[in-house]
């Protein structure tokens, strides 16, 4: 998702999926200051990702994360914030079995 907008747009449509259940782990973050406007980040990430029904109880079953990873990220520093300027995904694993999406899923297109 690239821009405010997509953003928007792509966070509305996950929070509208009463029918997937996930949880990101970000462990072993490890960020690099360049100057006082500008850092870099490299971050490990698991997902766990299931497909449940939109009134099941947890904890659900599933078989083991969707995802392992890594994002790299760049900062800017805007104010006294540091706000993700970018963020890349690199994937090092990834479940045959993962119950996938994407903002094509919308169903209002």
């Amino acid at each position: 998702m690239v821009g405010q907008q997509e953003l928007r747009r792509g966070f509305a449509i996950r929070e509208g999926r009463r029918d997937l259940l996930t949880r990101h782990v970000c462990t072993n973050m490890l960020f690099e200051i360049h100057d006082d406007r500008r850092a870099s980040g490299v971050i490990y990430l698991t997902l766990y990702r299931a497909s449940v029904p939109e009134a099941a109880e947890l904890p659900v079953e599933f078989s083991g994360p969707a995802v392992v990873g890594t994002y790299h990220d760049d900062y800017a520093r805007v104010g006294d914030a540091w706000l993700i300027r970018s963020r890349q995904a690199r994937l090092a694993f990834v479940s045959p079995d993962d119950v996938t999406w994407s903002l094509d899923d919308d169903p209002e297109g």
